[in-house]
């Protein structure tokens, strides 16, 4: 196999393998601001992020939110790909490439109003449907001299229904509570000792054979008072169990619950929030963990442009990357009071060196010859396109 084709060989089979095992993105507005979602009331993603969500906002009775994006994360990534463009080059263990995409599009329907005598909100709550689409992949070097690499990979797709209703107590604030049921599709693929040249090989084999079906449960809670929301979401509370492929073998893996805090702050034009992993969600990285905590601040102007920023970081004790502190940001224009359209972007405040850090004969793979020596990347790097449609 030929240089080139090596390297889209690697390429493709992350992008067409999936994530799961930590909490995602959706949207442009939290990504923006640090990744905070969880009790963040003017979003199209309550679904997503927390179902308690769909019936806390009084201000719309329908939202549309459609979303694209990728991220990209490694380690040492210049050698890992320099010392994959030869045979018999040994790898660092620190080496890694981790890329992901998270697509969706939800819609909510809130069926409740408030009465005009008393102002006590009355109803049947609000409803939500969602499809959403997860994928990562990941490549890390062994201990080993034979240039052999292990692989993961994990994809899935789930249609997720929710429900919320929210009890208004006037001056004592607004309870919402709500739940969401989702039937889950997975294919996976592990692999092991497999050389660099072996890819083409090992996607030809249509090793993601391992494809099942799961059922999906999650319980959230938002509680709200003068412009202050607490919210509070507990994910995969049935421990769905997913098996991936090993050499011969098969194993599981169970996703156990994963809960999230979520505090935010609105005052006309400006929003505050803040999110905090309360429990290590393990991730398909080797031995790594994520818990996750980010929060941002955003300003809603009056002409329709919107500004967010924030930032975020992993503080788990087990984790494989290293990211070290990730800044966010993002814009928004509405258009006509009714159409959204965000951007954000995250990057990783670390850098990976350019081929300088190759070496001997690595010099002239095709890596070293395509990239200036002086060039560095983000560690981390996450572009995310949203549309959201609400009235």
């Amino acid at each position: 196999m030929t240089r080139p084709m090596r390297l889209v060989g690697l390429c493709a089979l992350i992008y067409a393998s999936g994530e799961a095992l930590e909490f995602g993105q959706m949207g442009g507005v939290s990504p923006a601001m640090g990744g905070a979602g969880v009790a963040l009331e003017d979003s199209a993603w309550g679904l997503y992020y927390n179902p308690a969500l769909l019936d806390i906002d009084t201000r719309k009775t329908i939202k549309i939110g459609i979303s694209v994006g990728a991220r990209a994360s490694g380690h040492n990534l210049p050698s890992l790909v320099g010392a994959t463009a030869r045979d018999g080059v040994p790898f660092s263990i620190k080496n890694g490439l981790y890329m992901s995409t998270q697509d969706g599009v939800a819609l909510q329907l809130r069926m409740d109003h408030k009465d005009k005598k008393t102002k006590v909100r009355k109803g049947l709550g609000a409803v939500g449907i969602g499809l959403f689409i997860n994928a990562f992949g990941q490549a890390q070097s062994l201990k080993s001299s034979t240039n052999a690499m292990a692989l993961k990979a994990l994809g899935l797709g789930s249609l997720n229904v929710g429900y919320a209703k929210a009890f208004d107590f006037k001056k004592g604030g607004t309870l919402a509570l709500g739940a969401s049921v989702g039937y889950m599709y997975s294919m996976s693929l592990e692999a092991s000792g497999q050389r660099f040249s072996k890819i083409k090989t090992l996607l030809s084999q249509k090793n993601f054979r391992e494809k099942q079906s799961h059922f999906l449960l999650d319980l959230g809670m938002v509680y709200k008072i003068v412009g202050l929301s607490v919210g509070v979401v507990v994910k995969n509370v049935n421990k769905p169990t997913i098996r991936y492929k090993m050499g011969n073998m098969t194993k599981q893996a169970v996703i156990g619950p994963q809960a999230r805090l979520g505090l935010a702050y609105r005052w006309r034009w400006l929003d505050l929030v803040a999110d905090i992993d309360l429990t290590s969600n393990k991730t398909l990285a080797f031995d790594g963990y994520s818990r996750m905590v980010g929060g941002g601040i955003g300003f809603n102007f009056p002409f329709g442009l919107g500004l967010r920023f924030g930032a975020m970081g992993n503080i788990a004790k087990q984790q494989v990357l290293q990211q070290g502190v990730i800044l966010t940001g993002g814009l928004r224009y509405t258009i006509l009071n009714l159409v959204g359209i965000d951007l954000s972007v995250q990057s990783g405040l670390k850098r990976m060196g350019g081929n300088k850090a190759l070496q001997g004969a690595v010099q002239e793979a095709l890596y070293a010859q395509l990239v200036p020596a002086t060039l560095k990347f983000p560690n981390y790097f996450s572009l995310r396109l949203g549309l959201n449609v609400e009235f």
